[in-house]
């Protein structure tokens, strides 16, 4: 217990400042919020398999974990060495995975590597990888929501991400293309094909499938911007609509990644 209790002591001291300044992130920025609930799920998941763990006899070599926890220390080390927030971060998952694998065997690690894995959902992207996905989402968002609204019969006329309509000029913004609600939906697609059982080729389609999914719902969203703002002024484009319409996006996105994950278990079982 003592042993535990310093090793833990360890861990705190290592990322003293690295986590508190990634629940910071998770705090300010909404496109990293999911990030509270991850670590509570893989905790909770590891927790309904602590009763296996308890059975379980750990191997006498370690060098596996050993090598694990040294790749996860020189991670910490080089990504503070260059001021790399991404790998300081990651580092933790992997030096939790080394301690976990030495104090339950290859065995436990086996049966929780899905929880322990998961756990790089927590970790926000770098931003120029944020950036170098949500521009092509944008666009592809903007692009959907002028030939909509075209097709019902609304001038309108796009320029970039700039959709203007009579009335009013409507940007999309990084919020509203779809890279927010597709950290969320990625994570979710992750979970589904896991609960429900999916090969790592089904699990695949579903996990990709967020993305078009995020683009579709978003699209949507900017279509009933769009008519709303039309037809009732900048104002329906604003406030309340607008923050609710990002709730609704997502929930319909969660919707349909769980109606894709059950079709693919369907097909499953029929193979």
């Amino acid at each position: 217990m003592f042993a535990l209790a310093l090793l833990g002591l360890g861990v705190v001291s290592l990322y003293w400042t690295v986590v508190p300044r990634m629940v910071h992130d998770w705090w300010k920025d909404p496109n990293f919020s999911h990030g509270f609930l991850v670590p509570v799920f893989s905790a909770y998941l590891i927790h309904e398999k602590s009763r296996d763990l308890r059975l379980l006899r750990p191997e006498s070599s370690a060098t596996a974990g050993l090598f694990l926890v040294v790749c996860g220390l020189a991670m910490l080390i080089v990504g503070k060495a260059g001021g790399e927030y991404f790998t300081m971060r990651s580092s933790i998952v992997v030096l939790l995975s080394g301690i976990f694998f030495i104090m339950f065997g290859k065995e436990g690690f086996l049966l929780c590597l899905f929880p322990l894995m998961f756990l790089f959902f927590m970790v926000p992207i770098p931003y120029i990888l944020y950036d170098a996905i949500a521009f092509p989402l944008k666009m592809a968002a903007s692009w959907i929501g002028e030939h909509a609204l075209s097709a019902v019969g609304i001038p309108v006329l796009r320029d970039g991400n700039i959709i203007m309509l009579p009335n009013i000029r409507l940007e999309v913004a990084d919020a509203c293309s779809g890279i927010r609600s597709l950290m969320s939906l990625m994570a979710l697609a992750t979970v589904a094909s896991y609960f429900l059982n999916l090969r790592i080729a089904l699990g695949a389609v579903l996990f990709v499938s967020s993305v078009p999914v995020s683009v579709g719902t978003n699209s949507l969203r900017i279509f009933a911007t769009g008519i709303l703002s039309n037809r009732y002024g900048e104002k329906a484009a604003e406030g309340f609509f607008h923050d609710f319409s990002g709730w609704l996006v997502f929930a319909a996105g969660a919707f349909v990644i769980l109606l894709i994950g059950v079709l693919l278990r369907k097909i499953r079982d029929s193979l």
